[in-house]
């Protein structure tokens, strides 16, 4: 298991992009099931899957007003997790990885995510607003959807500048930053493969919201010949990237899953809603201007 739980370890990806308890916590749980899945001869793909099948579990066990089903919801998820850092390591331990595997991991995160969205919203249909003596019913959708969305946005732009960092880390090779026009590109070349078309479509159309929410660090990446990028200026760009990574880190999965997991469990998630729009969307906007005003910049150094 040694050699292996070695392996798994020098692939794991920069620490710069993962948090304390990625690090400390989950990566070493992890690491004994990925061990466990090379054995069995389970493939990166499967795990996904089998992710996105505790996570809906999870998700819908939330919609009960029973504290031990929310418990056992909220163990689901945090295995899900564990088995979504698996798949990747697996992938990369086992030379599995391949852009149809990131792109079904983003799938089935999806529709985890969607699950305790409308478990929450169906279960606040049934209670009262607060201060008030009126049902939410249906007024609760309006605010579930605009959480969601704002979610799904923060999501696809931690995912995008961690990915960004990562690629100027790799001095452009070897990373997972992909640009839409790349990606209509290799579309238009498949032919007759439905569900990987299906797949690529929705990736791409993933891809064209990231970069339409980063104009300025599209003009950036339209401006630069990377072929001949020095090392200095790479290491440059990584290091200002590096200033703003804490932003991600606040945005990813745990800081708004402790929220949602501490307000269902305290029987106060009518709050959780209100602090993914309000709370994490002040700081999605914070960090894209971050990284713009960030972008720009080089632009400058570039120009000047």
């Amino acid at each position: 298991m040694a050699g292996n739980k070695e392996a798994i370890l020098s692939s794991e990806k920069s620490d710069d992009t993962t948090d304390f308890l990625d690090r400390h916590v989950f990566e070493p749980i992890s690491i004994v099931f990925s061990h466990i899945f090379i054995k069995l001869g389970i493939i990166p793909n499967v795990i996904t899957v089998m992710s996105g099948i505790f996570g809906m579990a999870g998700g819908i066990l939330l919609y009960f007003r029973d504290f031990k089903l929310n418990l056992i919801g909220i163990l689901l998820e945090i295995m899900a997790y564990i088995f979504d850092t698996c798949d990747g390591q697996v992938a990369r331990i086992t030379k599995h990885c391949s852009r149809y595997g990131r792109m079904l991991d983003g799938f089935c995160d999806s529709l985890a995510f969607a699950s305790m969205y409308f478990a929450l919203s169906f279960r606040l249909m049934n209670e009262m607003i607060p201060f008030t003596n009126v049902y939410w019913g249906l007024y609760i959708w309006p605010v579930s959807i605009a959480a969601g969305y704002s979610h799904q946005r923060q999501s696809a732009m931690v995912d995008y500048y961690r990915n960004l960092h990562l690629f100027l880390l790799k001095k452009g090779k070897g990373s997972e930053f992909d640009r839409s026009s790349d990606l209509k590109a290799e579309i238009d070349s498949l032919k007759g493969h439905f569900a990987q078309k299906f797949l690529m479509k929705s990736y791409c159309s993933y891809t064209k919201g990231q970069e339409k929410a980063s104009p300025a660090l599209q003009r950036l990446l339209n401006s630069v010949d990377f072929e001949n990028v020095t090392d200095s200026q790479w290491a440059e760009w990584a290091k200002r990237s590096r200033k703003h990574l804490w932003l991600t880190k606040f945005l990813a999965y745990h800081p708004k899953a402790i929220v949602l997991y501490a307000s269902v469990l305290a029987g106060f998630h009518v709050v959780f809603f209100p602090i993914v729009i309000v709370f994490f969307g002040t700081l999605h906007l914070i960090m894209v201007s971050k990284y713009e005003k960030f972008a720009n910049s080089c632009i400058l150094e570039i120009e000047g």
